[in-house]
């Protein structure tokens, strides 16, 4: 009366992923675009890795971020910088460059009694070169 055990293994786990929205190509690199929460990130990833809009949480924390980390640079009077960086994001303000672009839009999400500091801050960025 032998009688034969089968053992099975385990299947793998499925790694976390994360949807992804493709912002631009560049040969195989990829600008992708994400939220957490409810703000958005953008950073650059292979494009292998990418697969049906969704990419593996790891590799997106191992991503190349894209544009100005707004919370770092910002020092705000009447506001918590989070919160107009989360704006400006949500409203195309990534770079130098957009801020300059949408200089209008951004004092207006910033409020007036703003204006001066994030015109100090900007001025800072470009002595920098960070244009």
């Amino acid at each position: 009366m032998d009688e034969e055990v089968k053992i099975e293994e385990p299947k793998p786990r499925r790694k976390p992923t994360k949807a992804v929205k493709v912002v631009s190509r560049n040969g195989l690199t990829l600008l992708v675009e994400w939220t957490i929460g409810d703000d958005l990130r953008r950073g650059y990833v292979p494009g292998e890795k990418v697969k049906d809009g969704r990419i593996e949480a790891e590799e997106l924390g191992a991503a190349c971020p894209y544009g100005v980390a707004w919370e770092e640079k910002l020092e705000l009077d009447s506001m918590a910088p989070d919160s107009l960086a989360k704006l400006w994001r949500s409203r195309g303000i990534w770079t130098i460059q957009d801020l300059q672009k949408r200089w209008s839009t951004a004092k207006l999400m910033a409020g007036a009694q703003n204006t001066d500091n994030i015109a100090k801050m900007l001025r800072k960025e470009l002595a920098n070169g960070n244009a």
